[in-house]
Parts: C-alpha cells; structure tokens; sequence
C-alpha cells in the first residue's frame, strides 16, 4: 500500500493509524452487524420522496397534485408505489413507518 502515498510523513502517520488483523477482522464484523440490523427506508425516487413528505404533513391526495402541479391520477400512482415500496395498505402507515425508522421529513431529501 505504501507505493500509493508519495509522502514518507503521510505513509508514517498511516503506520500509526494501523490495528491488528485481528482486531480489524472483529471491527468489520461488528460494523457489518450493526448495518444488517438498522432498518432502511426503502429506495424511493425523488418525487416518490417529495410525495411522502406531503402525506406526512398531513396534505389530502388533491392538495399534493396542487402543491406540486402534477395530476391528481399521477399523485395516485406515487401513493401506490410508496405503500408498495413500504409495504403498508395506507398513506397514515407510510407516514408512521417513515418516522418509525427514524426519518423525519428533513431526511427524505438527501443532500447530494
């Protein structure tokens, strides 16, 4: 690894830095755990996200479409695809399951 760093202060700083194979081993594993056992918000497009953050303040099928000058039939099929994606059989659940796995509607818009 150390012909990638073309500086000895940088490859030395590294050295320092360094665990045991061992103790890397357990690390990664419990980094592994703890990923496999958080629950994720399943993949949503952004307007999918967009729609879900309006359900979850409180906002009726009609007033989505307004808000977001799209039809009320296009507002429909998102509403489906998001209860699909969550697996829940009402816009109330989506909204509760959203904050259930602790996201709140300033974390379905990732930064990017």
């Amino acid at each position: 690894m150390h012909f990638l760093i073309n500086s000895k202060k940088t490859w030395t700083r590294l050295r320092r830095l360094a665990c045991s194979p061992r103790l890397a081993a357990i690390l990664f594993r419990q980094v592994g755990t703890l990923a496999r056992d958080t629950p994720q918000l399943p993949p949503l497009t952004p307007r999918e996200r967009e729609v879900l953050e309006l359900i979850d303040s409180g906002l009726m099928k009609k007033e989505i479409a307004s808000a977001l000058s799209i039809e009320l039939t296009t507002v429909k099929n998102h509403v489906h695809h998001i209860l699909e994606k969550l697996g829940v059989t009402h816009r109330a659940a989506a909204a509760a399951k959203v904050r259930k796995l602790g996201h709140g509607s300033k974390d379905l818009h990732p930064q990017g």
